[in-house]
């Protein structure tokens, strides 16, 4: 793993790395959030548009029909786009498939079989680790380099290069902010 000054991994990503990251963005992504609003508003507007007689409890049940709607109509609509997005990855693409990814002094270099790539530290949002996953966050926009933890071959490695990373970035993400 150790590499001169620098720190690699290789990593296999899977479909299932890219739908756990789906999941976890979910709640941060602000179009599902104005989705989920149009739909509470619609339902609730037309609820009350139909009701007899407008009531506290005829406004509470138009609301909670909203809000249900809403949530499957925010569900109904992930689903719809990870479908599509699995559907369109393929083995070998550079999406899928094996990435190999270097902590150097620059910045974050990666290599998989279609492609290289050196993202500066000062250019990465952020470096996040939730559950089994370190995500480097490259944009506001949702674009991620993901590494599993199934990839290191000890909790300690796991650490060192989480440690390692944001040892790296910290200070250019300090200077490229101030």
């Amino acid at each position: 793993m150790h590499k001169g000054d620098s720190m690699q991994i290789v990593t296999n990503l899977r479909r299932s790395d890219l739908v756990l990251l789906s999941l976890y963005m979910l709640p941060s992504f602000w179009a599902n959030w104005v989705l989920f609003g149009i739909v509470v508003l619609a339902f609730l507007t037309i609820d009350i548009a139909f009701a007899q007689h407008l009531t506290s409890l005829a406004v509470a049940q138009a609301l909670a029909v909203g809000l249900v709607a809403g949530v499957l109509g925010m569900a109904i609509a992930f689903l719809v786009c990870l479908a599509l997005m699995l559907v369109n990855l393929k083995q070998g693409g550079g999406v899928l498939g094996q990435h190999t990814y270097t902590l150097r002094e620059e910045g974050l270099h990666e290599e998989t079989a279609v492609n290289q790539s050196l993202q500066k530290w000062s250019g990465i949002q952020s470096i996040i680790r939730r559950g089994g996953y370190v995500m480097f966050r490259l944009t506001p926009s949702y674009l991620f380099h993901i590494i599993p933890r199934r990839s290191f071959s000890s909790d300690q490695e796991f650490e060192e290069f989480w440690s390692k990373a944001n040892s790296l970035w910290r200070p250019s993400a300090d200077g490229a902010r101030s």
